[in-house]
C-alpha cells in the first residue's frame, strides 16, 4: 500500500475499529463519521482522490465495513450499507466489492426463509446490488460470483415487497446486458422465478418482469424451455390489463423469434440463433398473432407488421424452404398479404390437401375482434397458416384448450371461432389424436376435460357435413363412451358432450353399428341426469336423429336394435352401485325408455333387481330401484312378461322391501315397496292362482302387508298398502279361504278406527271389493262387525269423516252388483236378512219393519242373495240413520269402470277441450291470488283464499272441497285438495297433494308464481316460477278430453272422449 493511502486509512482506523465495539451507538456514530471522511475528506483537507479511495477501500475498508451487514442492529445495518452503496459510486473500478459484496447479500437474502428480517433492508441489499451492477467491473469478476448472486435473485424474487421485485428485476436486466456469460447454464431456474411474478397484481412489476424475461430469453435458453415454461407462461400478458404491458410484450415476442432492434443483438444467444428458433415457431408464433386482436388499433397494426418482419426474416433465412409460387402472395379481404406472413405460416409446416375456399361455409365466418385490422378468424387461420397447420397441431390444439376458458368472453369467442376454422382445413385424422388424448385422460381435470370438448365441438362444427369417415366416428366414439367422459357430473362436461355428439352426427358421413351403439349408449346416459331436464331434452332428440342416420322408422327401433348388446352394458358393476352412481342412472333411464322392447329381458334382469334390493345395500339405491318398478309396471304393454314372474316378483323382490325394520329409511323403502306392489296388482300381473299361493300363512305376504297396514312413520305407506288390500281381495275373489278372509275382514274393520282421516277414507274400496268378492255361502257371523263399523261411521262426529256419503253409496252399490249362482227364493234368506237389520241396531220406530213384507216378496221374485239384502237394507235406512241428505254422484274408487252420471245434489266444476278450439286453461299463483288464463266462462273460483292457501276452483258453501296452492313455509307451496270454509275463510287438512318421483312423505315443492295447467294435448302440468316441469298428471297415450273437480267429495278427474276415467286423484 503507497504511503498516501496507509496516512488515509490510519486517519480513519480509529472509526473501523469502532465498528466491532460492542455499543451500539459507538458503531452507528462511527459509520457515521465515516460516510463524511470517506466521501468528503477531514474539515480543510478536502475529499481524497478516487485512487486513494479505491486502494484504501479494497484492501481494507470494505472488509471491515462488510460487518455491519450483519450487524444486530437494523439502524447500524441501514447505515452500513448506505455508505458501501455510496462509496461504490466513488471507486473507479468495483471488481473487488462484487467479489466481497455478493457473497454477503447472498447470506442474508439468498434462501427462505430470508435471515434478513426487515423489508427496508432487503430493499438497501437490492439497491446496493443493482448499484454494484451498474458500475464498472471485468465481466469475469461478475462471472466469479455467478453462484451466489444468481441464488440471490432467485431467493429476493420470491420477497412479496414490490419495490424488491423491481429491483430485482433491474439487477437481472444489467448482468444480462453486460455479463451474459454470468447466467450460463442458470437461465432456467432464473427464468422460472421470474415468472412466477409475471401475473403479479401491479403493473409496473409486471412490466419489469417482462423486460427482465426478454433480457433472460436473449441471453439463451436450454432446449424445450420455450415451449414448456416460456409461452404457457407469458400469454397471459397478451391480454394485460395494462397497454404499456402489451406494448412491450408483443415486441419482445418478435425478438425472441429472431426479429426486431435490441441493444444486445449481437451477443451469443442459445436460443436466438435462426435454426433454434425454427423451433419455436408453433409456441411462439401464436403469441405474437394474438397482438393483431388487442383493442387498440395501433396496437393491432404494430403487430401485424412485426408478423410481416418475422416472416420476411425467416423467409430470407438459408434454412427455410423456398414457399411455392402459388403461396408467395394470399388474399385477404381487401390487400394483398406481403409475402412474408407466408412465409411464417408455411415455416416447418407440412401440407396437407387444400380445401377450396368456395366452399368455405358463411357460418364460420368470425366477427373481427374490436380494433382488430384483419378479416376475424377466418382470415386469421387462413392468412397465417392455411392448411400447412398440421405440424403446429401439438402445440396449437393445446393452447385453444387452455384459451377457450379465458375470462374474456370475447377471446373465448374468437378462440372458438377460430377451432371452426381449423377444423374446416385440417383433416380430422390429424387433429383427432390431440383432441382426444385431452378429452380422455384419466389425469385430465373436469375443467380441463370441458374445454377440450369445447375444442372438440368446434372442430367437429368446422368439418364439412357427412366427410368424416366411418372409422374415425368409431374412434371418437369409442372415446367418449369412456366412463370418465360418460360419467362425468361436472355440468360443463355434459353440456359440451351434448354438443360434441350433435355436431358429430352432422359431420360423419355413415355410422356404423359399432359407433351407433357407442353414441347411443353416450345419449342414454345424457338421458339419466335427473337434475338437468334441458340435457335430457337435447339428448332425446339427438337419439331421434341418430335412429333417423341409421334409417330406423322410431327409437323404438333403435332399442330393438340394440338390446342385446346393451343390456350387459348397462348393467355391468351393479354389485357395488350405489344411489349416486352413473350406471343405476343409465340402467334406470334405459329400461323406462327401452318400454315394451325390454319385455323378453325382465326374467334376466329379475335376479340384478334381488339383489340391488337387499336390505344391505344403499337405501337410496333400493328407493330407486322400486321407484323404477312402479314406473314400470304402469306400462300394460310389458304385462305377458310380468306375469309369468309375479310370484317371483312379489316375493323376492317387494316383500322383503317390505318388512318392518327401524328408521325412517327403511319406512321409506316400505312405502316405496307398498306402492310398487300396489301398481303390479292393479295392472293384473298377477294371476288368482298365483295370489291365492301367495296369500297361504307360510309364504308370509299378509304378515307382512298387515305390517304396513299398521305403519308409524309414514302415513302413506298405510294408504298405499290399502290399496294393496283391495286388489288382494278383488284377485283372490271368491276362492280365497275362509281363514284368510276373517283376517283381512277384521284388518279393514281395524283401518275405520285409524287414527289418520285418509287412512279412513282409502280403505272404503276394500270394503266394497269386500262385497264384491263375497261367497254365497257364507255365514251371518262373517260379515256382522263389517256392516256394524260402516254404518257407526256414517254417522261419525266429524262431519268430513262421515265417509263421504258417495264412497258409502259406491260401497252399497258394489253389493248391491253382487249376483248369486241360484239363490234360494224361500225365507230363509229373508229370515237372515231380518237378523242382520237386528244387529245393526234398526228398531221397530224407525220404520224398517214396514219394509221388511217388501224386501221378502222382492227376495222371491228377484232371486237375489243374502248379502243383496243386507246391502238393500242399508241403503233404505241411509236416511234415516246419517245426518244430512245423501247425494248421488259418479263412482270414482280404483278399480272400478263406472260411467259418470252426475246426480241433481252433486257440485262440480268442468272443463272440456273442444276440438278446432286452442284452449289450455293456464292458473298462476301469485300474492294477489291465483289467476286464471283461457279459464271456462262460469266462475271457478267463487271464494278467494289467503296467503296460506291461495284457491284456483272452489265453492261459496261451506265445507266443500277446493283445490289450490298451500303455503307451508315462506314463499314455499304445495298443489293440495282441502276442505275449505268461505264463512270463516279457514282452510282444513289436505286429502291430497301432488307428489312426485322421489318424494315419499311430502309433495312437489313450488314457488311464487308456479302454473298449473291443462294442456291441450290432454295432461295437467305443474311448473315451478323458471318454468321447469315438477308433476304431470294423465295418460300421454290417452287424450283427456275433460277435466272435473267435485267439490263435495274432493276428486280431481280426467276423462276420455268416452268418458272414462284416465286419471284421479283418489288414486294417489
Amino acid at each position: 500500500m503507497e504511503v498516501v493511502e496507509q496516512a488515509f486509512v490510519q486517519k480513519l482506523q480509529r472509526d473501523l475499529n469502532c465498528l466491532s465495539d460492542p455499543d451500539r451507538s459507538v458503531r452507528k456514530r462511527a459509520i457515521e463519521r465515516l460516510q463524511k471522511r470517506l466521501l468528503n475528506g477531514d474539515p480543510g483537507e478536502g475529499a481524497p482522490s478516487p485512487g486513494v479511495i479505491q486502494a484504501a477501500w479494497d484492501d481494507v475498508i470494505l472488509r471491515l465495513l462488510l460487518r455491519t451487514v450483519n450487524d444486530p442492529v437494523e439502524k447500524c445495518r441501514e447505515l452500513g450499507i448506505q455508505l458501501i452503496k455510496s462509496a461504490v459510486k466513488v471507486v473507479p473500478q468495483v471488481g473487488k466489492t462484487i467479489a466481497l459484496v455478493v457473497p454477503s447479500v447472498a447470506e442474508r437474502m439468498g434462501q427462505l426463509p430470508f435471515l434478513e428480517e426487515s423489508e427496508e433492508i432487503r430493499l438497501q441489499l437490492v439497491e446496493l446490488t443493482v448499484a454494484i451492477l451498474s458500475a464498472d467491473y471485468r465481466a469475469d469478476e461478475c462471472h466469479a460470483v455467478a453462484d451466489n448472486l444468481v441464488k440471490f435473485l432467485i431467493s429476493a424474487l420470491a420477497d412479496p415487497f414490490h419495490e424488491i421485485k423491481k429491483g430485482v428485476c433491474k439487477a437481472v436486466v444489467l448482468i444480462c446486458t453486460r455479463s451474459p456469460q454470468t447466467l450460463e447454464g442458470k437461465t432456467e431456474p432464473l427464468l422460472r422465478a421470474l415468472l412466477l411474478n409475471i401475473t403479479h397484481t401491479h403493473s409496473r412489476v409486471r412490466l419489469a418482469v417482462l423486460q427482465a424475461v426478454d433480457e433472460v430469453v436473449i441471453c439463451g435458453l436450454p432446449a424445450g424451455t420455450v415451449s414448456s415454461l416460456l409461452a404457457p407462461s407469458v400469454k397471459s400478458l397478451a391480454f394485460d390489463r395494462s397497454l404499456s404491458v402489451r406494448e412491450a410484450f408483443f415486441p419482445a415476442v418478435a425478438r425472441w423469434l429472431g426479429y426486431g432492434d435490441h441493444p444486445s443483438k449481437e451477443r451469443v444467444s442459445l436460443s436466438c440463433q435462426k435454426k433454434d428458433l425454427i423451433v419455436n415457431i408453433p409456441c411462439l408464433l401464436p403469441l405474437l398473432l394474438l397482438g393483431i386482436t388487442d383493442e387498440s388499433p395501433d396496437l393491432a397494426g404494430g403487430s401485424l407488421s412485426l408478423v410481416e418482419e418475422v416472416g420476411r426474416e425467416y423467409e430470407e433465412n438459408a434454412f427455410l424452404r423456398n414457399p411455392s409460387p402459388d403461396k408467395m402472395m394470399v388474399e385477404t379481404e381487401d390487400e394483398m398479404t406481403p409475402r412474408g406472413l407466408t412465409g411464417v405460416g408455411d415455416c416447418s409446416m407440412v401440407d396437407v390437401e387444400e380445401r377450396n375456399d368456395a366452399d368455405f361455409p358463411d357460418y364460420l365466418l368470425g366477427a373481427p375482434y374490436k380494433g382488430r385490422p384483419s378479416a376475424g378468424c377466418r382470415s386469421m387461420v387462413q392468412v397465417f397458416a392455411g392448411t400447412n397447420v398440421t405440424d403446429c397441431l401439438d402445440t396449437l390444439l393445446p393452447a385453444f384448450t387452455s384459451a377457450v376458458s379465458d375470462d374474456d368472453v370475447a377471446v373465448a369467442q374468437q378462440v372458438i371461432a377460430a377451432v371452426q376454422v381449423l377444423g374446416f382445413y385440417v383433416r380430422a385424422e390429424n387433429w383427432l389424436p390431440f383432441v382426444l388424448d385431452s378429452v380422455t385422460d384419466s389425469r385430465s381435470s373436469e375443467a380441463l376435460r370441458a374445454n377440450g370438448l369445447v375444442v372438440l365441438a368446434g372442430l367437429l362444427f368446422g368439418t364439412p357435413k357427412h366427410t368424416l369417415p366411418n372409422e374415425l366416428v368409431l374412434q371418437l366414439s369409442n372415446g367418449l363412451r369412456q366412463s370418465d367422459v360418460r360419467c362425468s357430473d361436472h355440468p360443463a362436461v355434459r353440456r359440451q358432450l351434448l354438443a360434441v355428439l350433435t355436431n358429430l352426427l352432422n359431420a360423419a358421413e355413415t355410422i356404423s353399428s359399432p359407433s351407433a351403439l357407442n353414441l347411443f349408449l353416450t345419449l342414454l346416459q345424457l338421458q339419466s341426469v335427473e337434475e338437468d331436464a334441458q340435457l335430457q331434452m337435447g339428448a332425446s332428440e339427438i337419439i331421434e336423429s341418430l335412429s333417423k342416420k341409421l334409417g330406423l322408422n322410431s327409437v323404438k327401433n333403435l332399442h330393438e336394435k340394440f338390446q342385446d348388446e346393451l343390456i350387459p352394458l348397462v348393467t355391468a358393476g351393479y354389485e357395488e352401485w350405489l344411489g349416486i352412481s352413473p350406471g343405476r342412472a343409465l340402467f334406470q333411464t334405459f329400461m323406462k325408455k327401452s318400454g315394451s322392447t325390454v319385455g323378453p329381458y325382465l326374467k334376466y334382469v329379475v335376479n340384478m333387481f334381488n339383489v340391488c334390493l337387499h336390505h344391505d345395500r344403499d337405501p337410496v339405491l333400493r328407493i330407486c330401484f322400486l321407484q323404477l318398478l312402479d314406473e314400470m309396471f304402469e306400462d300394460q304393454a310389458l304385462g305377458p312378461w310380468w306375469i309369468p314372474l309375479s310370484e317371483q316378483i312379489i316375493l323376492e323382490l317387494l316383500i322383503p322391501c317390505g318388512v318392518w325394520r327401524i328408521g325412517k329409511v327403511a319406512a321409506a323403502v316400505r312405502h316405496r315397496a307398498m306402492v310398487a306392489l300396489g301398481t303390479f296388482l292393479r295392472q293384473d300381473f298377477c294371476t288368482q292362482a298365483s295370489m291365492l299361493e301367495l296369500i297361504k300363512p307360510e309364504k308370509q305376504f299378509l304378515s307382512v302387508v298387515k305390517s304396513c297396514l299398521d305403519e308409524d312413520y309414514y302415513v302413506d305407506t298405510r294408504r298405499a298398502t290399502c290399496h294393496v288390500i283391495q286388489h288382494v281381495i278383488r284377485i283372490a275373489g271368491a276362492e280365497m279361504a275362509d281363514e284368510q278372509r276373517i283376517t283381512l275382514s277384521l284388518e279393514i274393520q281395524k283401518r275405520l278406527d285409524d287414527s289418520s282421516d285418509i287412512i279412513r277414507l282409502e280403505i272404503v274400496p276394500a270394503i266394497a271389493t269386500f262385497f264384491q268378492t263375497m261367497r254365497n255361502s257364507s255365514s251371518d257371523e262373517d260379515v256382522k262387525s263389517l256392516l256394524s263399523n260402516l254404518l257407526v261411521h256414517m254417522d261419525d262426529s266429524n262431519q268430513k269423516i262421515q265417509l263421504k256419503h258417495r264412497r258409502i253409496k259406491d260401497v252399497l252399490d258394489s253389493a248391491l252388483r253382487i249376483q248369486t249362482n241360484g239363490s234360494s227364493n224361500d225365507g230363509t234368506a229373508c229370515e237372515s236378512l231380518v237378523r242382520a237389520l237386528d244387529w245393526i241396531g234398526l228398531e221397530d220406530g224407525d220404520g224398517s219393519r214396514s219394509r221388511l213384507p217388501k224386501m221378502r216378496k222382492y227376495c222371491a221374485v228377484e232371486h237375489l242373495g243374502l248379502w243383496v239384502h243386507i246391502a238393500w237394507a242399508l241403503l233404505l235406512e241411509v236416511s234415516s240413520v246419517t245426518s244430512g241428505v245423501y247425494h248421488q254422484g259418479p263412482h270414482h274408487m280404483r278399480g272400478f269402470n263406472n260411467t259418470f252420471v252426475p246426480g241433481k245434489h252433486s257440485t262440480t266444476f268442468s272443463m272440456a277441450l273442444q276440438r278446432g278450439i286452442p284452449c289450455e286453461m293456464v292458473c298462476t299463483n301469485s300474492a294477489d291470488g291465483v289467476s286464471c288464463k283461457n279459464a271456462p266462462p262460469y266462475h271457478m273460483n267463487r271464494v278467494n283464499g289467503s296467503d296460506h292457501h291461495r284457491n284456483i276452483i272452489s265453492h261459496n258453501r261451506d265445507h266443500s272441497y277446493a283445490l289450490g296452492f298451500v303455503q307451508f313455509a315462506r314463499g314455499s307451496f304445495f298443489l293440495s285438495i282441502y276442505d275449505f270454509s268461505p264463512s270463516s275463510g279457514v282452510a282444513g287438512s289436505s286429502i291430497w297433494t301432488a307428489r312426485g318421483p322421489g318424494h315419499f312423505a311430502h309433495g312437489v315443492v313450488v314457488d311464487e308464481f308456479a302454473t298449473l295447467s291443462f294442456l291441450r294435448k290432454g295432461i295437467l302440468e305443474l311448473r315451478n316460477s323458471l318454468g321447469t316441469l315438477v308433476w304431470t298428471a294423465g295418460n300421454p297415450k290417452v287424450l283427456a278430453k275433460n277435466l272435473e273437480f267435485n267439490l263435495d267429495d274432493g276428486n280431481l278427474i280426467l276423462y276420455d272422449a268416452n268418458n272414462n276415467v284416465i286419471w284421479q286423484s283418489f288414486d294417489f
